[in-house]
C-alpha cells in the first residue's frame, strides 16, 4: 500500500504558503491533486504488473477502480477486485506426450506442472473452459486446475509492483499539486 501524507512535511507547508489567499479552497486543491495521482498511479501499477508477469491479455483498468477524494475526505484510494485467473491467460506450453508447463513470472521459467507419476495437460472442461490440469491421483478422477494470481494480488506485490513504482508516483503527486494550484490561482504557481 502506498500512503503519502500531507500535514506538516514540505508539501503540506508548500500548499498552505500558497493558497494563504484562499484558504478555504485547499482542501479541494488537495482533493483533485489526490484523486488525479490516484488514477495516473493506477496505470503506472498496471504497466508495471504487465510488465513484471507473464500475462496475455488482462483488463487492469476495469479491475481496479479509483475512489476520487473529496474536500470532506481527502484520501483517494485504489481498489482492485477479482478472482482469480486462468493459467492459459499466462505463458504455458502444453504439447501432445510432453508435459503441460507454466511460467507466471517474466523472470521465471517454465516449470513443468506434473508430478512423477500424472504430468500436468491442457484440457477442455465440463464449463467449456480451457485449463491447464493434472490429475490428483492415478484414477481418472479428481482433476487439480491451475490458476495463477488475480489482479489484486498482481497489483499489490510489494517487491515486484508496488515499491518500484512508490518514487514515481510521489513525483506525480507533487506535479499534481501544483498544476491544482496554478489553476486556482490563476495560472501563476
Amino acid at each position: 500500500m502506498i500512503t503519502i501524507t500531507f500535514g506538516e512535511t514540505d508539501m503540506g507547508v508548500l500548499i498552505k504558503q500558497a493558497l494563504a489567499q484562499v484558504p478555504k479552497q485547499a482542501k479541494q486543491v488537495m482533493a483533485s491533486a489526490m484523486t488525479g495521482t490516484a488514477k495516473e498511479a493506477r496505470d503506472i501499477l498496471a504497466a508495471k504488473a504487465q510488465e513484471t508477469y507473464t500475462i496475455k491479455t488482462v483488463r487492469f483498468n476495469r479491475a481496479a477502480q479509483v475512489k476520487p477524494a473529496s474536500a470532506s475526505s481527502l484520501e483517494a484510494y485504489i481498489r482492485a477486485s477479482g478472482r482469480r485467473i486462468g493459467s492459459t491467460n499466462f505463458k504455458h506450453s502444453a504439447g501432445r506426450g510432453a508435459p503441460a508447463r507454466l511460467q507466471v513470472l517474466q523472470s521465471g521459467s517454465l516449470k513443468p506442472l506434473g508430478v512423477p507419476g500424472r504430468m500436468g495437460f491442457k484440457a477442455r472442461l465440463n464449463s467449456g473452459n480451457v485449463h491447464l490440469v493434472r490429475r490428483e491421483t492415478t484414477g481418472r478422477w479428481p482433476l487439480k486446475v491451475f490458476t495463477s494470481p488475480s489482479v489484486p494480488q498482481m497489483l499489490g506485490s510489494l517487491e515486484r509492483v508496488i515499491n518500484p513504482t512508490e518514487p514515481e508516483i510521489s513525483e506525480i503527486l507533487y506535479k499534481h499539486v501544483n498544476e491544482a494550484i496554478g489553476k486556482l490561482l490563476g495560472g501563476t504557481a
